[in-house]
Order: C-alpha cells, then structure tokens, then sequence
C-alpha cells in the first residue's frame, strides 16, 4: 500500500489553529482540516514551527476566519526521517509529498485566491470617529 493511502489524518498529531505557538520544530506537511474533516489546506515546510510563527503563513488570517464558524485543526505529517538528506534532496521530497496530498485530498484553499487584508489608514477611522460624535460635542473658545 502506498505511503499515500495509508494516511490517516485523524491519527495525526494536530492543535488547534488557534495554538499555533506550539508547533514542533520539524521538516512536515501539513493539513488545516475543519470540524467536518474537510481539508482545507496542505502544504509543507522545512521547519513548521517556524513556518506559522506569527504572520508567517499567508492563509493564517483566513484559516482564523474560518475557525470563528467551524473549529480548524492543523494536523501535521513529520518529515524528521528525510532529515538526513541533503537540503536540495529535503526540499524536493517535501514538494513530491505536499503534491500527491494535494491530489489526493483536494483541499478547498490550495490554489485559490489569498484574500487580501483591507487595511484602513489611521487618518480615514479618526475621521471616521470624529463624523460620530461630533453632533454629540460642543466646543467653547
């Protein structure tokens, strides 16, 4: 039986997406998989911790989004054993792997579109504000 086949992602190590700062130090694919078991996302890394460490994976914000409304997990496969492989040879085995992933599992992000952040500048929400409560203020001079 393939390497493929045989995973089963519910015996995966995982944690929750809101506790990302717990993630080990190790080469991995990973998996963001909602409460229903849909996988959302896969991908891979040389060292996952670093990976997701604060806003350092574009589809963080997104996966959060997504958690409000339907809990996500991020289960992981550890690649330690590919380790003893040159970089060149690691990062090549990771790709291979994120991609037979991918095409098994299907996930619904992988490939589509990072929602941009809508920042808005200081200036415009202290406009903003003040619009608010100006008919609530009276200015004596």
């Amino acid at each position: 039986m393939s390497e493929i086949m045989s995973l089963q992602l519910a015996a995966l190590p995982n944690l929750s997406i809101q506790h990302l700062d717990r993630l080990p130090d190790c080469p991995a694919i990973y998996f963001a998989i909602d409460d229903q078991g849909r996988v959302l996302y896969v991908g891979q890394a040389k060292n996952l911790a670093n990976r997701w460490r604060g806003q350092g994976h574009h589809r963080t914000e997104q996966l959060k989004r997504i958690h409000r409304r339907h809990p996500v997990t991020l289960a992981w496969l550890d690649c330690a054993d590919c380790c003893d492989a040159p970089p060149e040879r690691l990062r090549q085995r990771l790709k291979e792997l994120e991609g037979q992933y991918i095409e098994e599992f299907q996930p619904l992000l992988n490939g589509t579109e990072v929602p941009a952040t809508k920042v808005i500048p200081a200036e415009t929400v202290l406009q903003q504000s003040l619009e608010k409560i100006a008919k609530y203020v009276v200015i004596f001079g």
